[in-house]
């Protein structure tokens, strides 16, 4: 494969930085995020479309004694972004760019990018992936430092396992914002705030301006091979259980058979392992919980074994293999998690803190 490097940009070109205010006929448009029951009130919403320029809004809210926040996608679901005490918004969703660092061996990722931009830069040039979450327009921002959970992960593992480095806006003891790139090489003085940085959630430590990535294991300077090869095809289920439907013993059949599933399948090697699912427990008002599942159509594993004899769950709603596939492999898996039958588990007793709280 042959690829051109293309070095960390200095001084792109592009808009700057631009303050929002509410004078600003865009401005209602940038106070609010995917749940629309939170809404801020922010002096300013700064977009930017450089790291640098991530140095300059944090020094300046710092010298001001305004409490700033992050948005990268808009996907937090509670108002840590959008709350009245929030002052200054820096938006980072202009900030998503994807490239190949020939210096560090590492591909980057700015942290504004959404992860359906991520997926196609990734595959299309060098034909790798990073095992992230199913929502297209989740930003890599918080989803990497929270973890990174994706329906490849039990195959894959997290996202932040591939990740190398990470670059943060920090504030030191005398207030002073700087730029400092934190990586996994255990000779790295600054390792640690890489490391809380593969979980440790978003905005504990500062704004996350980038991510390299790059698999352990993995060297040379070709980018194709330095994070996982994407599964070829794929069955996705999409079920849906009525609410109508389930009473306490099917309810509490489903969510023991679930995490049952998962704890006896856990091992790394497991023939489930290319099988990722989440349970979806929506309230009573949704009218129905879900579950979504996938399996990795290119694992000879997927083949059905005994357990394919378990029937298959009226539920089952939708089966859709990618590029219209039909592959009856990955349906044992499905069928074995989410039976809620008396055939396969007619003995299961609800735990008895589940039969003293309240029924939805």
């Amino acid at each position: 494969m042959t690829t051109e490097t293309v070095a960390p940009r200095q001084h792109p070109p592009g808009f700057g930085q631009v303050r929002v205010t509410p004078a600003d006929r865009q401005y209602p448009d940038l106070i609010s995020g995917m749940n629309q029951r939170f809404v801020g009130h922010p002096d300013a919403v700064e977009l930017i479309d450089s790291p640098e320029r991530a140095v300059d809004v944090v020094q300046r809210a710092v010298d001001a004694r305004r409490r700033i926040a992050v948005r990268s996608g808009g996907h937090c679901f509670e108002d840590f972004v959008y709350n009245p005490d929030v002052r200054v918004v820096l938006d980072l969703s202009k900030l998503n760019q994807v490239y190949f660092d020939a210096e560090r061996r590492a591909v980057v990722v700015e942290a504004g990018a959404k992860l359906i931009d991520v997926y196609d830069k990734l595959y299309d040039l060098w034909g790798v992936t990073i095992p992230a979450g199913i929502c297209y327009s989740v930003g890599i921002g918080g989803h990497v430092c929270g973890g990174g959970w994706g329906l490849l992960c039990r195959q894959y593992g997290l996202v932040s396992d591939h990740l190398y480095a990470v670059e943060v806006v920090v504030v030191d003891q005398h207030g002073r914002a700087r730029a400092v790139v934190a990586t996994r090489d255990a000779t790295d003085p600054n390792r640690d705030l890489w490391w809380a940085h593969t979980g440790g959630g978003g905005g504990n430590f500062g704004v996350v301006t980038r991510y390299w990535f790059r698999s352990r294991g993995a060297s040379g300077a070709d980018p194709g091979q330095l994070l996982p090869k994407p599964p070829s095809h794929v069955l996705f289920s999409a079920l849906s259980f009525p609410w109508a439907e389930l009473d306490r013993g099917s309810f509490g059949r489903l969510v023991q058979n679930f995490g049952d599933f998962h704890a006896r399948h856990k091992g790394a090697g497991d023939r489930f392992t290319g099988f990722g699912s989440f349970l979806v427990l929506n309230h009573r008002s949704n009218g129905q919980v879900g579950l979504v599942s996938v399996v990795n159509g290119d694992l000879p594993d997927a083949e059905p074994h005994a357990e394919a004899a378990v029937p298959q769950p009226p539920a089952l709603a939708l089966l859709l293999p990618a590029r219209e596939r039909q592959d009856q492999r990955a349906i044992a898996p499905v069928r074995i998690l989410v039976h809620i039958a008396p055939i396969v588990v007619d003995d299961f007793t609800p735990p008895d803190e589940l039969a003293h709280k309240p029924w939805p």
